[in-house]
């Protein structure tokens, strides 16, 4: 479709060089999220994690009684809910349900690995979701999704809207932007850590051991002081993790949404506007290269006799 030497766009190019290309933006924003699952490790494993919990649960009733069962006179019961195939913006209600029931779903599992009526399939897999829910670092993950999936939740919705419009595409990217780099505050990772300790202190979930170090031989330094070792563990080891998410959303969203017939389809969206409001100012803003191309489209617009 968007190939630059035989796609849609190229051929329609070829036809009328005066052709607008301009990619669906939501899809767009799915192409995001899909980009940053693939390539970050903790996000890959969480959602993993959420759709596989979603399936052994849900595919049982059995299952769903025993999930249910495991909440409090106290606590408001929910279900699990599973991932859209499809649509990557949409996915958020799905993470928030895990971790509000996080407790219940640890207790669900660790009865689910003990039954030894199941086959021997599902036992493994049971207790393979069940020794990964164990890890503080999981809940992390969740904590980590929720944070990222929430916002492009909200641009999705706006960008399916009825009233949506190229200007109004851009300025939601512009803001979602905003939004990731806010959430490289100091403040924010704090908060998602003391979470994550409270939930482990809670659930008594493990959590993560600082890795092996490798100190310089003697031979080979230069000084008889003792080597200083940083190690890599905990809150630092979250923050590069989630640190590198967020970079790559926004490095995703500047390539994505850098498309020059979106911009076209902007401006021409502003100058109708104004001059529909009895404001020219807008039509200053039109470059040479922008003129050439509407005069270019009037030309090959212009009907011919008979066809009207």
């Amino acid at each position: 479709m968007s190939g630059r030497i035989s796609g849609v766009q190229a051929k329609l190019k070829g036809q009328c060089p005066s052709a607008l290309y301009v990619h669906c933006s939501n899809h767009a924003l799915d192409l995001v999220l899909q980009e940053v699952a693939r390539e970050v490790c903790v996000v890959a494993d969480t959602l993993n994690f959420v759709r596989s919990v979603s399936v052994v649960v849900g595919e049982s009733s059995k299952r769903k009684m025993l999930f249910l069962s495991m909440f409090g006179d106290d606590e408001a019961v929910c279900n699990l809910l599973s991932l859209c195939p499809t649509r990557w913006a949409v996915r958020t209600r799905a993470i928030s349900r895990v971790v509000s029931s996080y407790t219940a779903l640890l207790q669900t599992l660790k009865m689910l690995e003990q039954d030894k009526t199941v086959r021997g399939d599902t036992r493994a897999k049971e207790s393979g979701l069940y020794k990964q829910a164990t890890k503080a670092k999981t809940y992390f993950g969740l904590l980590c999704c929720e944070a990222l999936f929430g916002p492009c939740e909200t641009v999705a919705r706006a960008l399916q809207s009825e009233k949506a419009s190229a200007k109004g595409a851009l300025e939601c990217v512009s803001a979602l932007r905003q939004r990731m780099h806010g959430l490289r505050e100091d403040g924010f990772i704090q908060e998602m850590t003391a979470k994550v300790t409270a939930c482990a202190e809670r659930n008594n979930l493990k959590m993560p051991l600082p890795p092996r170090t490798n100190r310089t031989p003697a031979r080979l330094r230069d000084t008889e002081e003792t080597e200083a070792i940083v190690t890599d563990v905990g809150e630092q080891q979250w923050r590069r993790e989630f640190y590198e998410a967020l970079d790559l959303v926004t490095t995703e969203l500047d390539r994505r949404f850098d498309q020059e017939g979106l911009q076209v389809a902007a401006l021409r969206e502003q100058t109708v506007i104004n001059a529909a409001n009895g404001e020219y100012s807008g039509m200053r803003e039109i470059t040479a290269a922008q003129l050439k191309t509407l005069q270019d489209s009037s030309e090959h617009c212009i009907l011919k006799p008979g066809n009207c």
